[in-house]
């Protein structure tokens, strides 16, 4: 299996277009993981896919996003920042549902007492304000 820069360089190497789908079964073997290892295997490869999408990106501002079941794609540049700005957006989305929900289907609430009240209460404010900066359509003077 190559170390970490070699499969950077292995890849940079093979010079793969932008916008172009570059299959899972490349990766795999990219990263010289037997795909039928089990579970184990799969840690590994997504492992290794997160240090090397990071490589891509802090040295050679090259944007490795998985495309769902088909494998993954150089995002090109002129789509990076709608790309980055929606992606941010639905996890953030997500981020806040989910914790508002753990804020609020809780047990007892009426037994907490009162600093846990006001700190739940503030959190399910900071959260509400959250999601509404984020439903907020900026325009920009042209």
């Amino acid at each position: 299996m190559l170390n970490r820069s070699e499969i950077l360089q292995k890849f940079l190497d093979d010079k793969h277009a932008d916008g172009n789908i570059i299959s899972l079964k490349y990766f795999w073997a990219l990263f010289g993981i037997n795909r039928a290892d089990n579970a184990r295997a799969q840690f590994k490869f997504l492992g290794c896919m997160d240090r090397l999408k990071d490589d891509l990106l802090h040295k050679h501002e090259a944007d490795l996003q998985n495309v769902w079941s088909k494998g993954y794609m150089l995002v090109p540049w002129q789509e990076r920042i709608d790309r980055a700005v929606e992606d941010t957006k639905k996890g953030t989305r997500k981020m806040l549902r989910k914790g508002r929900a753990r804020l609020t289907y809780i047990p007892h609430p009426e037994q907490l007492n009162y600093e846990k009240q006001r700190e739940r209460d503030a959190a399910l404010q900071a959260f509400e304000m959250a999601r509404r900066l984020l439903s907020t359509q900026r325009r920009y003077p042209e």
